[in-house]
């Protein structure tokens, strides 16, 4: 489409590539994070009563630190550095507010050792109370998003084991608890622990595949799902896709967070800043439990005696891919989740304009505008009658927390946008219509000069 697809593929030196590499569009990070207000009652076997807190807000900073390009351009292999920087104005609160949550890191050994040592539920009993480990915690904000917190029973753990000179690999940096510990990074940053690498498609030489993704680190599939479909590595990171979308089409996104790719179907047309963007939503399909959606099976990682908790709509188990931690990612509130799941717990009020996930894209240059991915953290309880502390609780999802990372682009960036690449795509429609038009015109001259020309031989004749 004129100059403005040239300027798609990710090529070393354009503008397309600039823009991909250090990102112009200002990204937000909101954390709302759930308190449990009810904590002697919920111990006890009660249903939890939550109490959502913030935002705490974050200028979120992306860059690309490059790590190859092919000899022919055609593929990038790189690590994405992210940098938080807390905005109290647009906070609703402070980083030291103390927020009352489950005991994620108790819980989740509690799951590992019902699961697979049992032998080794006296001495996690043991452990709990000597260090008179709680169901829940009570840290401020800080401590549960980037600083994190030392957690003593896994200190205790490191040291038994190395004083029987046995090997201990544990399931927590520096057996620090912290949802982005040591996350939040620089360029410079040697220790950061977001250090995917990705290798996408440049689509220098199919432009239909710009920023497909093509391998995580250096495998062309996923390791986390029971089978070859839920493990195939899909579609782009979500800020830019193929040119020429159609309203019809289903996109497809993977994101880490998730451990997976999301499908996204059009579900209409916005207007922002004065341009036409489609906005796309996750497809229904991929809300559905295996029981509505067969496709989705091989998301089920329970254990065959838990198999039947597959059954329920709007929940994701990633414990495959966070160490065994008993977590499962809904959508905030419990939008579009099971109500049978939803009833568990008090104080959520699912909205969609709040709580749905959606990316709204300019169709000619496939390039997102505006985006809000909204993704709520939960932990699944269970009643583990060998751990002393959680021998009470009842079957639950108890939300932790949601975010909401929003992209939108700026008026500068918009403007720059219409007069560089939009008036162009108006121009090439406007000469494809008038193109038309006169060979409509054309046409119709054509046959009037026949007519004519008929008529006159047929006077000519008589």
């Amino acid at each position: 489409m004129l100059n403005a697809y040239n300027q798609v593929p990710l090529v070393k030196g354009t503008d397309s590539f600039e823009k991909w590499e250090n990102s112009p569009v200002p990204y937000y990070m909101k954390f709302y994070i759930f308190d449990l207000t009810n904590r002697q009652e919920y111990q006890n076997g009660g249903k939890a009563n939550v109490t959502q807190r913030g935002p705490y807000v974050f200028k979120e900073v992306k860059q690309k630190k490059i790590a190859n390009i092919s000899n022919d351009g055609a593929n990038i292999v790189y690590q994405e550095v992210k940098s938080y920087y807390f905005i109290e104005k647009l906070s609703n609160g402070t980083l030291d507010d103390q927020i009352t949550f489950i005991n994620i890191p108790a819980i989740s050994a509690a799951k590992v050792v019902t699961q697979k040592s049992p032998m080794g539920a006296d001495l996690l009993n043991g452990l709990f109370e000597k260090l008179d480990e709680k169901v829940v915690e009570k840290k401020t904000v800080k401590q549960i998003l980037f600083d994190g917190y030392e957690v003593a029973f896994l200190k205790k753990l490191e040291a038994i084991a190395k004083k029987l000179k046995i090997p201990f690999d544990s399931p927590l940096p520096d057996n620090t608890f912290g949802l982005f510990y040591r996350k939040n990074c620089t360029m410079d940053t040697r220790n950061c622990l977001d250090n995917f690498v990705y290798g996408i498609d440049s689509g220098k030489f199919d432009v239909d595949n710009v920023a497909q993704y093509i391998s995580l680190n250096g495998s062309s599939t996923l390791n986390f799902w029971n089978g070859t479909y839920c493990n195939m590595l899909n579609g782009t990171d979500g800020s830019r896709f193929h040119p020429s979308i159609s309203a019809s089409e289903r996109l497809y996104m993977f994101n880490i967070d998730l451990c997976r790719s999301v499908y996204f179907d059009s579900v209409g047309e916005v207007d922002l800043k004065g341009i036409n963007l489609l906005k796309f939503t996750p497809a229904k399909a991929f809300y559905k439990s295996p029981y509505g959606e067969p496709s989705n099976e091989c998301f089920c990682v329970k254990p065959k005696a838990e198999e039947a908790q597959c059954q329920y709509d709007g929940i994701l188990d990633i414990s495959t891919c966070r160490k065994g931690a008993p977590i499962a990612i809904t959508a905030p509130h419990f939008y579009k989740v099971d109500p049978r799941i939803a009833q568990l717990v008090n104080g959520l009020s699912p909205d969609q304009k709040l709580h749905e996930t959606f990316v709204d894209i300019e169709p000619n240059t496939g390039l997102a505008m505006n985006a809000a991915r909204r993704v709520q953290v939960n932990v699944q309880t269970q009643n583990y009658s060998d751990i002393a502390i959680f021998s009470n609780l009842n079957p639950s999802l108890v939300p932790f927390l949601w975010l909401e990372e929003t992209a939108t682009i700026d008026d500068k960036s918009a403007d720059e946008f219409k007069s560089k690449v939009y008036s162009k795509v108006r121009l090439l429609s406007g000469l494809m219509i008038a193109a038309i038009v006169i060979g409509l015109l054309l046409v119709l001259i054509a046959f009037g000069v026949y007519a004519f020309y008929r008529r006159s031989m047929y006077s000519f004749t008589v």
